[in-house]
């Protein structure tokens, strides 16, 4: 009965030292030994419970012997907090079943985590495969220009013959031009050019990723090209028409007048200006 008594001590010390995150176990024996006679000498009644005092007595031989996470709790002046939260019937003790409560819902706790890790991991396994999926493979309606941006201002890197297959990567929100993939080039194709390999035609019922054309696209596949530098000259920021709520911008407007001759002849003379 002693022994088995020791036993449950020896577990329940290394619940205790183990119980806070990321702490190291007891990896020794000797580590339990010294854990169960630090344990005994801060017990000073030998009732197998520990008040805050003898907590805090335990918790500072177990650092002095760089036992579990004990230090770290020294270290913060942690002990009431670390008491509280093994004291689950809030009577200012531990007892030892107190301590193994409080480890095991740990463990349960951990148990949780990893199964919520497991679950994340699977959740970005599927929303990367679904990513994957919108860069379509595709063919060119035509010959058509491979351009180095989504306008046919920009230059020209090669033409894709017609039927030649290539792999749309995205569009832009509009759906107008496409970033796509062909004989290792990198480029923007218009959207009309492309018939996707299913023989549906580029639209937002097709699932392809949303894409943004921007310098840093520029600077990742274009650098060993001879018109690299001129990016500001190709690159036109588009400008929306300014909202004039007056004048004749906007809505139009027209008008008349009458405007005499030399011979003294009058005219009616109609003007008008649309948007």
């Amino acid at each position: 009965m002693l022994r088995n008594k020791k036993l449950t001590i020896v577990l329940a010390i290394s619940c205790l030292l183990t119980l806070f995150a990321n702490g190291p176990t007891l990896s020794s024996d000797s580590d339990k030994e010294q854990a169960q006679a630090n344990f005994m000498q801060a017990d000073g009644n030998g009732d197998n419970q520990l008040t805050l005092n003898e907590f805090t007595v335990f918790i500072n031989l177990n650092a002095e012997a760089g036992i579990g996470k004990a230090s770290q709790i020294r270290s913060s002046e942690a002990y009431s907090k670390a008491f509280v939260r093994l004291d689950t019937n809030k009577n200012g003790v531990l007892s030892v079943e107190e301590i193994q409560k409080a480890s095991n819902a740990s463990d349960v706790k951990k148990e949780q985590v990893q199964t919520n890790a497991t679950s994340t991991d699977q959740n970005n396994a599927a929303l990367n495969a679904s990513v994957a999926k919108t860069a379509m493979p595709a063919v060119a309606r035509t010959n058509v220009n491979l351009r180095a941006g989504p306008a046919t201002s920009y230059p020209v890197i090669r033409v894709v013959p017609k039927g030649a297959k290539l792999v749309a990567v995205g569009c832009l929100a509009d759906h107008s031009w496409c970033d796509v993939r062909f004989a290792g080039d990198r480029g923007w194709l218009a959207a009309s050019y492309i018939v996707l390999a299913n023989g549906a035609v580029v639209t937002p019922a097709a699932r392809l990723r949303i894409v943004n054309f921007n310098q840093a696209y520029w600077r990742k596949y274009y650098r060993a090209y001879p018109w690299y530098s001129r990016w500001g000259h190709y690159y036109r920021r588009p400008v929306g028409r300014p909202a004039v709520r007056t004048g004749c911008v906007v809505a139009g407007c027209s008008g008349s007048r009458t405007v005499t001759g030399p011979a003294g002849r009058t005219f009616q003379r109609s003007i008008s200006v649309n948007p």
